[in-house]
């Protein structure tokens, strides 16, 4: 055709043949993943070969259970049933803080029916590090916490139900019944401190004074009651008053305060395993639609990946480049993982994020914390992040959006211990404990692992979108 520069195109052809050839010469990933899945409790890795499940599972061990034992004996009358080693209910009241009566007066009352008393000081219930109401050596017990236990003589035999309530007259005194029955008076002019946390906790505390045996109709009153205003009759449930704040009949779970404030309880357990799970978001690096992305909130949550046939080991104690996005703004830490991978302290490896100042930081375990000058932007925006393990080098080498940001003297290499084959993704994992260790905040997205040298041509980049705000608008 006469008149028409093919020139353009066929430059514009090169071009793509030569991007497509780099593409190609790029090595495979030991492991990567694109978390594009958008939904469910589990990811593919990008050779279609491992899995990576959210969180964990509950331990049956740990939750409250209905019974359907209570003092009444009523067909559908249930009560709840604490371990003594792990179980709880847990709530908070932090958006209406009603349970902050921290001067009095409070009568907290309940059923029992206790097994055994696994510890000198058991609880029935406590609130905000403030007060609390239990046993202490089979005794009842009012607590104002770093302030005064006010102990009695009030003791309740294991075996079967009985009435058990604590009446604090703010400035007066503290007295006990069993029953229905006054069981003593302690003389108190103290006020409980102010409250350190929203924390309800039913059964013991998150991690001791637990409860072992039976709780039914648990109510905490604004308030002091007579003894004709307990609800001692066994058959008969009193009503909750006017100043009843706490009013739980455990005859479902979770477990409703049938009084006027809501707040539901349920075990500690389930909590536990909900906040394991990192979340999905459509914000990811790239602006487009269908680039998932996952939000890991800090306090617990993680991926796990198995590892049976230590194929994330390799030649990683050669060479090796890390790399994944990551947007987060403070953390947890000074130091976050975004995966790692062996036994802490002993063999493997962790590539992580240090808050302040911002670095891209990587430990090899038993070896070293590699430090160094690394900087990543503190704008709130998505950023690329690596480090390459150039061991013909003798160096580490940190990159940040493509560009070098730091390198470090490095012949160290890695070792491995065998006993922990897996990946975690968001804590320093351990499959004996879950206890997160430096969990880390914020999101992350399109991780990969390579047994290679790459060169940053060859880095797993995307045009990150700028926000609205550094838009040039014409």
């Amino acid at each position: 055709m006469k008149g028409v520069d093919f020139r353009p195109f066929a430059l514009l052809l090169f071009t793509c043949l030569v991007t497509l050839s780099v593409a190609a010469q790029t090595p495979d990933p030991l492991i990567g993943f694109d978390f594009d899945e958008g939904s469910g409790e589990s990811v593919m890795d990008l050779s279609g070969q491992h899995t990576g499940t959210f969180g964990f599972a509950a331990n049956p061990d740990a939750l409250v259970t209905l019974t359907d034992e209570s003092p009444s004996g009523a067909a559908g009358d249930k009560s709840a049933f604490f371990n003594g080693t792990s179980s709880v209910l847990f709530g908070q009241d932090t958006d209406n803080p009603f349970l902050d009566v921290v001067d009095g007066p409070i009568t907290s009352e309940a059923w029992v029916n206790v097994v055994d008393y696994p510890v000198a000081n058991v609880d029935i219930y406590r609130y905000g590090s403030s007060y609390k109401f239990g046993f202490s050596n089979g005794n009842l017990l009012f607590t104002h916490f770093g302030i005064a236990d006010y102990f009695s003589e009030a003791a309740i035999e294991p075996g079967a139900w009985h009435h058990v309530a604590a009446v604090w007259d703010a400035g007066s005194s503290i007295t006990y019944y069993v029953d229905g029955v006054e069981m003593g008076v302690v003389e108190t002019t103290n006020a409980s401190r102010a409250i350190q946390n929203n924390d309800l906790i039913i059964g013991g505390s998150t991690g001791g004074s637990f409860f072992h045996g039976s709780i039914d109709r648990l109510r905490v009153h604004h308030a002091v009651l007579t003894p004709d205003q307990l609800d001692s009759d066994p058959a008969n449930p009193k009503p909750p008053l006017d100043t009843t704040l706490l009013d739980y009949d455990f005859n479902e779970m979770p477990a409703v305060n049938q009084a006027s404030h809501p707040l539901d309880m349920v075990s500690y357990e389930e909590i536990t395993v909900a906040q394991s799970k990192p979340e999905w978001t459509s914000d990811g690096p790239s602006g487009m639609a269908g680039d998932n992305a996952l939000y890991f909130n800090g306090v617990a949550s993680r991926i796990t990946v198995p590892d049976p046939d230590d194929s994330f080991q390799l030649d990683l104690d050669l060479v090796f480049t890390l790399q994944a996005y990551v947007k987060y703004n403070e953390l947890p830490y000074s130091r976050c993982i975004i995966f790692s991978y062996g036994v802490p302290g002993e063999g493997g490896y962790s590539f992580s994020v240090t808050n302040d100042p911002r670095k891209v930081f990587v430990t090899t375990y038993g070896i070293l914390d590699a430090d160094n000058d690394s900087s990543i932007p503190d704008d709130g925006r998505w950023h690329h992040i690596a480090v390459v393990h150039d061991e013909p080098a003798g160096e580490f080498r940190f990159y940040v959006d493509g560009e070098v940001s730091a390198t470090l003297p490095y012949t160290g290499g890695l070792n491995f211990a065998l006993e922990r084959n897996a990946l975690y993704v968001g804590v320093e994992g351990n499959p004996n404990n879950n206890n997160p260790i430096n969990p880390f905040k914020g999101y992350i997205d399109r991780i990969r692992i390579h047994n290679a040298v790459l060169t940053p041509d060859e880095f797993d980049m995307v045009d990150v979108p700028a926000p609205v705000k550094d838009w040039a608008l014409f």
